[in-house]
């Protein structure tokens, strides 16, 4: 039986992964990685099928525990991490287990975008498109079959995290900046890796696949979109003080973010990788808000 290893299980992009690997993979075994007691005990609680496990990719001897006897490895890493330490304790890891056929990572990584493009204060404090970067070179430097899926498209849960409470509080999505990007439903995302992962010999191995959703959207899109599955007006704003308010001295980190994606805006293509892969368009921003309207409804 094949083991995988899935760390970010409680994340963004990785937290759907264990429930698509078992509607697609029988034969598969299961452990899924945490850093912190808190999500240990948040996977146990839910997927009480699987081995979970405490592991930190700081930390080698833990990683070496969680990798040890696995076959696959999923990995999602968090913002802002130090990729060049992390990788480089995953790649020793899976050197040392002796046992790891495929590892498939979740990249975000602007075409075009040199790191030279990248200002050294943001370099700095890994934000994703340095971080992912020397992610890739660590990876690519390895020698291990692996896969990457670039993530070339806003999450919609971001809505959630972002402006979820300031849409159910002033009918308003304030974000510096408008811009034209595309959407992807973490849960397309989800799909894709379980399938490649539940492959026993994946075709991908060595491929950087761009995954997109299906339309690029404006903030006022979006907006409009919000309003018709909502039901009432929600308007779109450039504007960074309520981020600045939510979100208090972090917000610093979110709105360099936001300034220095804006001018790459239209380097987001549009792909078919999803439709290839899953046999199916991506969900829409509209679909996907349909199932997911009462995070932002008041009460």
């Amino acid at each position: 039986m094949t083991t995988v290893l899935s760390f970010g299980a409680t994340g963004n992009f990785g937290r759907d992964v264990p429930r698509h690997l078992r509607a697609v993979g029988a034969d598969l075994r299961l452990r899924l990685a945490s850093s912190s007691s808190e999500g240990v005990a948040q996977l146990r609680a839910h997927h009480p099928d699987a081995e979970v496990v405490h592991a930190d990719l700081l930390d080698p001897s833990s990683l070496r525990r969680a990798v040890a006897g696995v076959h696959k490895v999923f990995v999602v890493t968090p913002d802002f991490m130090d990729e060049e330490t992390a990788m480089g304790n995953l790649v020793a890891a899976a050197r040392d287990a002796g046992t790891v056929r495929h590892l498939l990572r979740l990249l975000f990584v602007l075409p075009g975008v040199a790191y030279a493009d990248i200002p050294p204060d943001l370099r700095a404090m890994h934000m994703p498109q340095a971080q992912h970067m020397d992610a890739r070179a660590v990876l690519d430097a390895s020698g291990l079959p692996v896969t990457y899926l670039n993530v070339l498209s806003w999450s919609m849960r971001n809505f959630i995290w972002m402006t979820g409470a300031m849409i159910r509080d002033t009918h308003r999505i304030a974000i510096p900046g408008e811009r034209s990007v595309p959407y992807i439903d973490p849960q397309d995302v989800a799909e894709v890796a379980a399938r490649i992962l539940a492959t026993d010999a994946p075709a991908q191995v060595g491929e950087c696949l761009d995954l997109t959703g299906a339309e690029r959207l404006s903030f006022s899109e979006v907006a409009r979109v919000f309003s018709e599955v909502l039901g009432f007006a929600v308007e779109y704003a450039d504007d960074p003080e309520p981020l600045r308010r939510r979100f208090g001295p972090r917000a610093r980190v979110l709105l360099d973010f936001l300034r220095w994606e804006h001018p790459y805006a239209d380097r987001f293509p549009l792909t078919d990788a999803v439709e290839r892969l899953l046999g199916r368009p991506p969900r829409t921003l509209r679909q996907w808000l349909v199932d997911n309207a009462d995070a932002f409804r008041a009460g």
